[in-house]
């Protein structure tokens, strides 16, 4: 029997006694062990409130877990407060309340949004760093995304040259028109430009080779997946502190790729990338002991120096920042 079918027999007996002129005292001990509207009201909500509010919270946590929870103009908005952080640690912090990493700040590749291009192909991007690129225009890009396979099979040049790096190649420029322009519009019109380290002149031991270019969307150079070069990571097998030195001078690693041990030996799982009819995906890093070709990253995630001829369709595997 619930309390308020016990106070309202108990008010019921009450004003039936009352008229009797006599209240028993059973009566009157159930009426006082019942409490009033008030008291009731208090004891029903103050627990279910809380259930209710973190029942509430991690609602809202679940719905928010996944990036796809997420709009792109939400995704902006968060990358702009974690771009003007002011550090590392207070930009993870960020990262961490919204969701886009593990708990304990790593990511794994699972921190990942679907995508549709304009042909109707259904991708997915990865996060793959935080605060890590500088915006053309000023301040830190608060997020990196790396797609999560090709988006299409492109050369490098129309011939087997790397005359000019990546500022010069005809990979660039698609990646400006019409890569670009395969992107959702709610995307693309997020993305910011950023600036991006390349030998830009090709065969070349001269440490001065590498210059900023701006980009939307770019390839990835070898050192932002692998970290430091610290052997010849060319397959003539010659180490060379010169073509080290310009490999380094490439950019940072990415924390997806740090957290994940890439490394410039062996296969690496989480830089496993597959396109029909391509042996490998492109890095925007020219081979330095060639004339012809671009480093790359073979299907089966090891990168590469060789097998990379500018003139032969590989994988299109761009990054980009909000």
């Amino acid at each position: 029997m619930t309390k308020q079918v016990k106070l309202g027999i108990a008010l019921s007996l009450m004003a039936l006694l009352a008229g009797c002129g006599a209240v028993s005292p059973a009566v009157e001990e159930l009426a006082e062990q019942v409490p009033t509207a008030s008291e009731e009201s208090s004891e029903v909500t103050d627990q279910p409130v809380d259930e209710q509010q973190d029942t509430s919270e991690v609602q809202e946590s679940a719905s928010k877990y996944s990036l796809d929870a997420y709009s792109w103009d939400e995704l902006a908005g968060i990358a702009q407060e974690i771009g003007n952080a002011g550090s590392d640690e207070a930009a993870m912090e960020i990262a961490k309340q919204h969701n886009l990493c593990n708990a304990d700040g790593t990511l794994d590749g699972t921190q990942a949004k679907s995508v549709t291009l304009s042909d109707g192909t259904e991708t997915s991007v990865q996060v793959a760093g935080f605060s890590h690129d500088n915006k053309t225009g000023g301040g830190k890009a608060g997020i990196t995304f790396i797609f999560a396979e090709p988006i299409a099979a492109e050369a490098m040049n129309s011939s087997d040259t790397n005359e000019g790096g990546w500022e010069g190649s005809e990979m660039r420029s698609w990646l400006g028109t019409e890569g670009i322009a395969s992107l959702p519009s709610d995307l693309a019109n997020q993305i910011v430009a950023v600036d991006k380290l390349t030998n830009n002149v090709g065969e070349t031991v001269d440490l001065s080779s590498v210059t900023t270019t701006s980009d939307k969307l770019w390839l990835f150079s070898l050192t932002e997946l692998c970290g430091e070069i610290d052997r010849s990571w060319s397959l003539r097998g010659t180490a060379d502190e010169e073509l080290d030195a310009i490999a380094n001078a490439e950019g940072t690693q990415y924390q997806l790729f740090a957290n994940m041990n890439v490394t410039d030996t062996g296969d690496n799982p989480i830089l496993e990338r597959d396109y029909p009819g391509t042996f490998n995906w492109f890095l925007r890093t020219p081979d330095g002991w060639s004339e012809y070709g671009f480093c790359g990253v073979m299907n089966y995630g090891s990168p590469s120096a060789g097998d990379g001829d500018a003139g032969r369709p590989g994988g299109v595997v761009p990054g980009f920042c909000l």
